[in-house]
């Protein structure tokens, strides 16, 4: 079902859907990485993927529009497969953007749900 919106607050809406799909990967993806433990043997290994989920979680913050997210998760999700990084993930029991993929892609289509809109000049 449309719902009929201005295009003044156009913008805003297609702001708000990138800024949950980002929270979405943040919250699913990155957030257990950041909480991760830190101390033992392994101290340094965890220490890099923090530092470099960090790192992760700064570029989907930059991008300017819902598609150019949708794009960064699935190019890092391609390129991740193929990384010390993903074995790391796994060996330390954490998410991989790869364990998201279904999630993630019901989420944007929820999104694009709910974005459906009639836009009217006001």
């Amino acid at each position: 079902m449309s719902r009929v919106v201005c295009t003044s607050t156009r913008d805003a809406v297609i702001s708000d859907a990138k800024n949950e799909l980002v929270d979405f990967i943040v919250h699913r993806a990155f957030y257990p990485v950041l909480m991760a433990d830190r101390t033992g043997p392994n101290k340094a290994v965890v220490e890099q993927l923090q530092s470099v989920t960090r790192a992760e979680i700064e570029r989907f913050r930059s991008c300017k529009s819902l598609k150019e997210v949708i794009e960064t998760f699935e190019r890092n999700r391609q390129m991740q497969l193929d990384t010390d990084l993903h074995v790391d993930l796994r060996v330390f029991r954490l998410p991989v953007l790869n364990d998201l993929k279904i999630d993630f892609e019901r989420k944007v289509y929820e999104l694009g749900r709910a974005r459906k809109t009639t836009l009217i000049a006001c």
